[in-house]
């Protein structure tokens, strides 16, 4: 009998199947195939390297949430759990699997539970906020299309995110430093609420975490638009930094296996306003995802190697 998670993931397994089908009905694959054959393989590689800056950026910042969080593991031991992430969120069914995974191994690693979660979800949130602002200056520049106010009002309410951030996380007045919420609540919830407030001193880390998010961002958009290049595809960086946001940002919906269907036809129609053939705007999403494919092996090969090293704690001012 089917467990409820294994429905979830054939029903994502059909959509992403019916998605492709469509896309193949409107794209002739045959010339997108012939495209993928004259593809510069310098600028690929290129591609290539500028994301593996952009993991190294990234995991820069989740060690310094870490270490707001009063725990420094090794730099190496967080790549290659980013690189671990990569591999399970392209193979387990659900947007987040590769994260659950990150948690767990840090957990092992001697991190506290609540602070690995904590870490990990302000990644995301700082990530996400980091999307926004790159989108919307990016749609700001590029030309305009149809849809630009719809955009744009995605980008500005991710961006504002960052705005709401450093109140909610402040430290009420007259409150003890490691303590947090009513006395009514299980320790380990008051637990997680300190934990979580440690980024009240922490505008100035928010601040790092939000930058680093932009330039992790500035990178990926830089990834892409080196594919465009290296397939001949006119496109400039804002008009590519916009598009690679809105991608990015419905790619978190759970809705398709992996986000194969989703991505391609994202990218084959937003390139498609500004003019490029859905045949190179299908190539462009094409060697986008053998990318992605590379570093979730990457991720594969990490998972092989017995690299596991204990955080080490970090005194807090005021404790």
């Amino acid at each position: 009998m089917m467990t409820a998670g294994k429905w979830w993931m054939l029903a994502k397994a059909l959509v992403s199947a019916a998605l492709l089908a469509l896309l193949a009905t409107k794209v002739d694959a045959g010339q997108a195939g012939q495209e993928l054959m004259r593809v510069e393989p310098v600028w690929v590689g290129l591609a290539g390297l500028a994301t593996v800056a952009a993991f190294v950026v990234n995991t820069f910042k989740w060690r310094w949430l870490l270490t707001t969080l009063g725990v420094t593991p090794p730099f190496l031991r967080l790549l290659q759990l980013n690189y671990v992430g990569m591999f399970y969120g392209m193979v387990l069914p659900g947007q987040v699997g590769g994260e659950v995974v990150k948690a767990i191994r840090l957990t092992r690693d001697g991190v506290q539970p609540a602070q690995s979660t904590i870490s990990i979800a302000m990644d995301r949130l700082t990530g996400l906020v980091g999307l926004g602002v790159l989108g919307t200056g990016a749609l700001l520049l590029a030309p305009a299309t149809p849809f630009r106010a719809q955009f744009l009002g995605l980008g500005v309410a991710m961006a504002l995110g960052g705005v709401v951030l450093l109140p909610l996380l402040r430290r009420r007045s007259g409150e003890l430093p490691g303590r947090a919420g009513p006395n009514f609540l299980p320790l380990a919830a008051r637990g997680f609420l300190a934990d979580l407030q440690r980024y009240r001193a922490g505008k100035h880390d928010l601040a790092l975490a939000l930058g680093c998010s932009v330039v992790c961002q500035a990178l990926v958009v830089t990834s892409n638009y080196l594919v465009a290049l290296s397939l001949g595809v006119e496109v400039t960086l804002p008009e590519i930094g916009w598009i690679v946001a809105f991608v990015s940002l419905i790619n978190l919906m759970p809705i398709a296996f992996a986000g194969l269907g989703v991505r391609e036809g994202a990218y084959t129609f937003l390139l498609g306003l500004y003019g490029v053939p859905l045949t190179s705007g299908l190539a462009v999403a094409l060697v986008v995802l053998l990318l992605m494919l590379a570093q979730a092996a990457a991720g594969g090969v990490c998972e092989l190697i017995p690299l596991r090293a204990p955080a080490r704690l970090t005194p807090q001012s005021g404790e």
